[in-house]
């Protein structure tokens, strides 16, 4: 295993975690500073410090040894009674990542066929590494800017708001204290170009921002953060700013310190964003080659744990726990799982994933659209689709929810249809905990009877309203995805028929 510099950190509960500097596979090199940024847990007993070598022969020299509090990440939380700010334009936004070579189409299919509200435009992509200290990189930048540009408009006629992601530009973040000052230029050039286009709604400052390459000669994460947005507000006071925890991820959160915590939250319009792949064993099987290896299904034993819907929650509770603590919103940037999953797990653990993401009120954006054929819901489940578009039952669960996407949408009936929808057509997306399900007709007059019929013509169903205007209570456990007819007969004897869609 090469050059040891790890702690041993052994918790109150009896376990261990093992933070470490990142040596690299370098075998001969001359005197060289390493070093590595961690947080210690509250329930820490104690720390060992490991020097030495691994599993290799060789030799290795250790001079000018350090361990230093760099900060105190325990902020009191606010008071509970503080309500949650919603930033939102027209209620929760539901949308999905796009490649930033997508063309005017793709945008506009997305929004006007889609009704996805919200794209997040990623800079760069996934294209650069170590961008910030590339010396072309103000060349990159305009590049990936004119192809924003060019698509602004588009945005704005489809009704589309925009995370606008410094995404691969970001990269290199921690490696230079000039890598860290070309990214405060680069946001306050962005807030100056930007402030008055209104189909942009957020900055997202850096994407899975890697602290762990963090060494002392440059800021940490949450001192960065502070920077940076004291300085977009000088220029910017009202495009949301999305700030990530290191990596993305949402344990990250336990030890993240909000901007403004320590100076009386004089920030505002501030939301923080995780991204949601756990288990990664099971989300990115087969990804790269055959790593992670293919096989995982959901729910089930994924690398020695059972996941299923109460595991991640579990897996999301730090997310939950920092908004409920500083009453911060919480967006989920990117989640996904990749669509050969076995056995159909992809389309079973994405329905957990929005569920969750619904029932918190989170903004989230699917990754992705129009980019890696893998995360794509227009290839079906096998690993060799080559041909899109078609219709699949991941892509129908967006839809489902993208469906939604209407101002004044609450969260708290997410099982219940809205009275605006399409009078010919009715969504229904049980929770998968819950079958039944409320059916709500957006019709004036009172209903006395209603079956629910299948495409052979055989009733299924046969529901009557009691006296909860025009609300039908269906129990859906024991019938499958899929197109249904809702035959009603109002009290003045009329017939009307509907188009169900049943997506699990």
């Amino acid at each position: 295993n090469g050059i040891k510099v790890m702690l041993v950190v052994q918790k109150s509960d009896s376990s261990k975690i093992y933070p470490q500097a990142p040596i690299g596979t370098e075998l001969t090199f001359d005197w060289s500073k390493k070093g590595f940024l961690t947080a210690i847990p509250e329930s820490t007993v104690s720390i060992r410090l490991i020097l030495g070598l691994e599993k290799v022969s060789g030799s290795v020299m250790f001079d000018n040894i350090a361990i230093r509090l760099i900060s105190d990440y325990n902020v009191p939380p606010r008071d509970s009674t503080i309500p949650i700010p919603q930033y939102q334009p027209n209620g929760i936004l539901r949308g999905a990542m796009i490649s930033n070579n997508a063309d005017s189409a793709s945008v506009v299919r997305f929004g006007n066929e889609w009704k996805g509200n919200c794209i997040r435009w990623q800079l760069g992509g996934t294209s650069y590494t170590d961008a910030l200290l590339r010396p072309d990189f103000e060349t990159l930048l305009a590049q990936e800017l004119s192809k924003l540009d060019r698509l602004l408009p588009i945005f704005r006629s489809s009704g589309i708001s925009v995370v606008l992601d410094m995404h691969s530009l970001s990269q290199g973040l921690f490696k230079d204290t000039t890598a860290q000052k070309l990214l405060i230029d680069v946001w306050k050039r962005l807030a100056t170009r930007y402030r008055n286009s209104e189909e942009i709604w957020a900055y997202d400052l850096a994407n899975e921002p890697n602290e762990d390459s963090w060494h002392d000669e440059v800021m940490t994460l949450d001192s960065l953060y502070e920077t940076m947005v004291k300085e977009i507000r000088k220029i910017d006071t009202g495009k949301v700013i999305i700030l990530e925890p290191s990596w993305g991820v949402p344990s990250r959160l336990v030890n993240f310190v909000p901007v403004g915590a320590r100076s009386g939250w004089n920030f505002k319009k501030i939301v923080y964003s995780v991204h949601c792949y756990d288990p990664f064993e099971l989300t990115h099987q087969g990804i790269v080659g055959n790593y992670p290896p293919f096989g995982a299904v959901y729910p089930g034993k994924i690398a020695g744990t059972d996941w299923d819907f109460n595991r991640m929650r579990t897996a999301l509770k730090p997310a939950v726990d920092f908004q409920k603590k500083y009453r911060v919103p919480i967006y989920i940037g990117e989640f996904s799982c990749v669509r050969w999953a076995n056995q159909k797990s992809a389309i079973r653990w994405l329905t957990d994933a929005v569920s969750l993401f619904e029932e918190y009120g989170w903004d989230w954006t699917y990754h992705a659209y129009k980019e890696f054929h893998g995360w794509s819901v227009e290839f079906d489940d096998s690993l060799y689709s080559t041909i899109p578009p078609v219709t699949t039952d991941r892509k129908e669960l967006l839809l489902s929810y993208f469906a939604l996407n209407k101002p004044g949408y609450n969260t708290s009936a997410k099982n219940s249809l809205d009275a605006s929808l399409t009078p010919n057509e009715v969504l229904i997306t049980p929770n998968p905990f819950n079958p039944v399900v409320n059916i709500k007709l957006p019709l004036k007059e009172k209903v006395s009877r209603l079956h629910i019929i299948d495409i052979k013509g055989n009733k299924i169903a046969d529901l009557t309203d009691k006296g909860r205007d025009n609300i039908f209570t269906w129990n859906a456990e024991k019938f499958s995805s899929g197109i249904y007819i809702l035959s009603l007969v109002n009290k003045s004897g009329i017939r009307q028929q509907y188009k169900l869609t049943l997506i699990r």
